[in-house]
């Protein structure tokens, strides 16, 4: 016998490989199909990929946020704060268009009661009357505009413009003083800026 090995084919030539064995189910390492197809925060950008957008400044919307806050907190303050006076000194006001509307239509006594005892001291009914006759198409008002306001416990300060039947707009200034819990006027301007 010769120490041959048996051919199964042409002098020289090697058998065909056998087929490899069809992969184990869930795939070579064993994870589901798919599961680790797309790429994730963890796995690296292909070759001649774009680059991951740079990251946003949120610092950026912080500050702007903040100014915001900011902005709104005093408008809301001032609202407050204006709000607050105009109701501080709504009786003072109601106090004034009273009087103004009492001597415009020649209640020169009534009109006088809105005076406090101090300014009833220093000036008398029949001189009230007198200049207010005078002088009575500086009490035809039509409207009250009154741009500066203070009030505290006691005391009421009322400054701005009356609007006159005529249409003109003459400046006008009250103050006023609390007596029995009541605004009373202690001192006042119409027509001049004093």
């Amino acid at each position: 016998m010769s120490a041959n090995p048996p051919s199964y084919g042409p002098p020289g030539s090697f058998p065909p490989p056998p087929p490899p064995p069809p992969p184990p189910p869930g795939g070579p390492y064993g994870q589901q199909p798919g599961q680790y197809d797309q790429p994730n925060q963890y796995s690296q950008p292909a070759y001649g990929a774009a680059p991951p957008p740079p990251a946003k400044k949120t610092w950026l919307l912080w500050v702007a946020g903040g100014c915001g806050c900011l902005v709104l907190l005093a408008a809301i303050f001032a609202a407050t704060l204006f709000f607050g006076v105009k109701a501080g000194t709504a009786g003072a006001e109601t106090v004034v268009k009273s009087f103004l509307d009492s001597a415009g239509k020649g209640r020169y006594v009534e009109a006088y009661d809105y005076f406090s005892a101090p300014l009833k001291a220093t000036q008398s009914l029949e001189t009230f009357r007198t200049t207010a006759s005078e002088n009575s198409h500086l009490f035809q008002v039509k409207d009250t505009t009154f741009t500066e306001r203070s009030v505290d416990l006691t005391s009421a300060k009322l400054a701005g413009s009356l609007t006159l039947e005529s249409g003109t707009d003459i400046p006008a200034k009250f103050d006023l003083v609390k007596e029995n819990d009541a605004w009373r006027i202690l001192n006042y301007s119409i027509g001049s800026n004093d």
